[in-house]
């Protein structure tokens, strides 16, 4: 999959980087537009888009909702990440394609606020309705079909859901009865895991192997992996040799995990499950699982540190700088613990971890 990390905070706003993706062909509004689906990773709606371009790099691309907040979070990251960005002469200056999707009653004045925002740097600036486009502002109104282009899929690795809706449902919690049988899995699931998480966490790693290898795996295996991470050493052990092929591989099992766990205790597991969407690549991914995570426990270490990757822009090839610097913090976290005679308490979703 393509280096994405994405953040979505609470005025409806989402950021993927892929600073390695080459802007190839990368000119008119049709190749914007076709691309812009695979860099998102799925098909926006109602919604304003900015792709940020540095000399034949896509450096950033970034969607918000249609809507007074949401247009005000867009136009200060515009400010931020374009009009105010420093130059970088290896770079050259950011300069962005602008699109705008849904009703032109409302896409064509948020367009016009973010042209004023970045002035000389924007490349071109769009309204999307339906399989048509037309450039902001012209009073022909001469609509030009909105083509796709499968190469950006097969570039970006990204993949291209129908919406948003679609991703979120890659890691929707149980529901109605299911969610009833996930609660009495989950409790089986609480009985296959040691108390010491060392030993949980090689448990854990034991699940992964098998999914990898094609074994089957009950629903109170799948939601021991995710009681299992909700502790620092057990987290280590799995992490400990984890790389972003790894990551990509085994992203389907956490997906698997999120979809069975219950409401809860899903923070820990989603916080998880976005961590390996963020070395996977898998930008849009991310967003969902760390609203969530945020959502149910914004206070927890580990979601902390999902939501300061993303706010960050960081790209998946961090991957082993983020892991040491985590297994440092928590390192020195448990010297300060035992000099001052503390004992931790018992990890649990919705509590500190």
């Amino acid at each position: 999959m393509g280096a994405q990390i994405g953040v979505e905070t609470a005025h409806g706003m989402s950021v993927n980087t892929l600073p390695s993706t080459r802007a190839l062909g990368l000119r008119t509004p049709d190749e914007f537009l076709a691309a812009i689906p695979a860099l998102l990773g799925f098909y926006p709606a109602d919604s304003i888009v900015a792709v940020v371009v540095r000399r034949g790099h896509v450096e950033v691309t970034a969607r918000w909702d249609l809507g007074v907040a949401p247009q005000r979070a867009g136009l200060r990251w515009l400010a931020r990440r374009v009009r105010d960005a420093p130059v970088v002469p290896s770079r050259g200056l950011a300069r962005v394609f602008l699109a705008g999707y849904g009703p032109p009653e409302q896409a064509e004045p948020a367009l016009r606020a973010a042209v004023r925002r970045v002035g000389s740097l924007l490349i071109h600036a769009v309204v999307v309705v339906g399989e048509r486009w037309w450039y902001v502002g012209d009073p022909s109104w001469m609509p030009h079909p909105v083509r796709e282009d499968p190469r950006w899929a097969r570039l970006v690795g990204e993949p291209e859901c129908a919406s948003r809706a679609d991703v979120a449902a890659l890691v929707a919690p149980p529901t109605g009865q299911r969610e009833d049988d996930m609660v009495a899995a989950l409790m089986a699931g609480l009985e296959l895991v040691d108390k010491d998480s060392v030993v949980a966490g090689r448990y854990a790693a034991d699940l992964i192997a098998r999914w990898r290898a094609g074994g089957v795996l009950t629903d109170a295996e799948f939601l021991a992996a995710g009681v299992a991470m909700e502790e620092n050493e057990a987290r280590d052990e799995v992490w400990r040799s984890l790389t972003r092929d790894e990551a990509r591989a085994t992203l389907g099992f956490w997906t698997e995990v999120a979809r069975r766990t219950p409401r809860s205790r899903r923070a820990i597991v989603m916080a998880v499950t976005g961590m390996y969407a963020w070395i996977a690549g898998h930008g849009a991914l991310v967003n969902i699982c760390l609203q969530e995570a945020e959502d149910a426990g914004k206070d927890l270490p580990l979601v902390k540190l999902l939501g300061g990757i993303a706010d960050a822009g960081l790209p998946p090839s961090t991957w082993g700088q983020v892991r040491a610097r985590w297994e440092a913090g928590q390192a020195a976290e448990a010297a300060d613990g035992d000099a001052e005679g503390a004992s931790p308490e018992p990890v649990l979703v919705g509590q500190g971890v």
